[in-house]
């Protein structure tokens, strides 16, 4: 049953010690963006970058974004045109967060020195109110993927909670 689902939500069997992906390639790991209208132009085309890399190497899997901002309707169209699914983000704690950046030290992040990148970087705390799977991969803009992966290459010592990862890591997938 779970194959004739494709794989939908779905990457193992009886609690992670059965690796179905390791059998039927259909278990792909929903891949999750943020962005915000507010970021540098930069971020918009490494976004795209990043996206148009998943699309090649992954093309069956889900790619969800939680964007905020209403105006930029040609990127949203071009999202929509990769198959990316949009979640609107205009969550109610962002005026703490940019309360937050303002008492920043610019000296400890550079992510204090504007404001689209720090809220950027606190989207990420919403992926579970938005997107409805068993695990999820956030992406950073910046991120290149250059071969297909799976829930399986994870491992089974994948974390249940929540993982994170050092900036200065490459090559890692």
């Amino acid at each position: 049953q779970i194959a004739l689902r494709d794989g939908s939500n779905t990457f193992w069997y009886n609690s992670q010690s059965i690796p179905l992906s390791g059998i039927w390639r259909t278990y792909q790991v929903p891949i999750v963006y943020t962005y915000t209208e507010m970021s540098k132009s930069t971020g918009k085309h490494l976004l795209q970058a990043s996206i148009e890399s998943v699309r090649k190497h992954m093309p069956n899997n889900h790619i969800h974004i939680l964007y905020h901002g209403r105006e930029d309707e040609a990127f949203r169209k071009w999202l929509v045109d990769h198959d990316v699914e949009i979640h609107q983000h205009d969550p109610t704690w962002r005026p703490q967060i940019e309360a937050m950046r303002k008492n920043g030290d610019p000296n400890s992040s550079h992510l204090f020195m504007h404001s689209g990148n720090y809220f950027g970087t606190w989207q990420r705390i919403d992926i579970p109110r938005f997107v409805n799977a068993e695990y999820a991969l956030l992406l950073d803009a910046d991120t290149i993927v250059l071969q297909p992966f799976t829930r399986a290459d994870g491992g089974l010592d994948m974390t249940y909670c929540i993982a994170l990862s050092a900036e200065l890591l490459q090559n890692t997938v």
